[in-house]
C-alpha cells in the first residue's frame, strides 16, 4: 500500500473525535483537512487562514509541503 493510502486510512478512524490542531475545536466531518505525512487535523477554513497568500498548503504540525488533503461534499463514517 503506498504511503498516500496507508495515511488516509489511518486518518480515518470509525467515530474517532477529531480536533483541529490550530483552533483545537471539534471538527465536522464535512469540513475536515488532514495531513497526510504526520496525520493532523485541521479545518477547512482554519488551513485556508494558515495559508495565507501562499500558492501551496504547508502543515502547520510538520511543515511538509503538498501533504494536506480534504474532503468535499463527503460523510465519513
Amino acid at each position: 500500500m503506498s504511503t498516500n493510502t496507508s495515511a488516509l486510512n489511518s486518518a480515518l478512524y470509525i467515530n474517532e473525535i477529531k480536533t483541529c490542531l490550530i483552533c483545537w475545536e471539534n471538527i465536522d466531518e464535512m469540513d475536515l483537512t488532514f495531513c497526510i505525512t504526520c496525520n493532523i487535523f485541521l479545518h477547512n477554513e482554519c488551513e485556508k487562514r494558515e495559508r495565507g497568500v501562499r500558492g501551496h498548503c504547508k502543515c502547520p504540525h510538520c511543515q511538509d509541503i503538498g501533504s494536506l488533503g480534504f474532503f468535499k461534499n463527503r460523510i465519513i463514517k
